[in-house]
């Protein structure tokens, strides 16, 4: 129908970060039919800092969004994903509250894609941005419910290194076949640098 969905992070209310989504008509106005005002924000964990990097819209409307949830000690980051029905309302089918973290045992994991399956299951794509060995191109699938895909990967996870350097995806794509395309960036000692 034209609108556009932007998602990022807001502050609430004092200093604390939640994901944000806002979506405008097609004339670059505020629809105010979505959420509160046109827009919407998630708290993932009672404060600390959540940001949304990637959205995907689904065949009927609901948009995934997927980022990260810090906790206030800041002693965990996550990859976090919440789905909202067309309407600007987390979809309680999805994670029984509209809102999942999905840990790959690292420091610092984020997402930076979401990608969007024909069979409605969840491709998220990023690295855990630790700038050590474990720092690598991660991939988790969910279902269509918010749980993770036990027939990908290891219960629903891919890790992939290129090295024991930094290095992490920062986009992905879904291919006709169904094959997942991760790209991004691996550290090196050459002297470039990265490659």
């Amino acid at each position: 129908d034209g609108k556009i969905v932007a998602v990022g992070s807001a502050n609430d209310p004092v200093n604390f970060y939640d994901f944000a989504a806002v979506r405008y008509l097609s004339n670059g106005t505020i629809d105010t039919t979505f959420g509160v005002a046109g827009k919407v924000s998630t708290d993932f964990r009672g404060g600390g800092f959540d940001r949304a990097h990637a959205a995907a819209l689904q065949p009927d409307g609901s948009i995934v969004a997927a980022g990260f949830a810090i906790t206030v000690s800041g002693g965990s980051e996550n990859f976090a994903v919440a789905r909202y029905n067309s309407s600007g309302v987390l979809d309680t089918t999805f994670s029984s509250d509209g809102k999942t973290q999905i840990d790959f045992g690292s420091c610092c994991q984020s997402a930076y894609e979401v990608l969007l399956q024909s069979d409605g299951k969840i491709i998220t794509v990023g690295f855990p941005d630790s700038e050590s060995s474990d720092s690598d191109f991660v991939v988790a699938r969910l279902d269509s419910a918010g749980a993770l895909d036990n027939t990908f990967g290891i219960g629903g996870k891919v890790r992939t290194s290129f090295g024991d350097l930094n290095g992490g995806a920062f986009g992905a794509a879904l291919q006709a076949d169904g094959k997942i395309v991760a790209v991004g960036f691996q550290a090196t000692f050459t002297d470039t640098r990265v490659d």
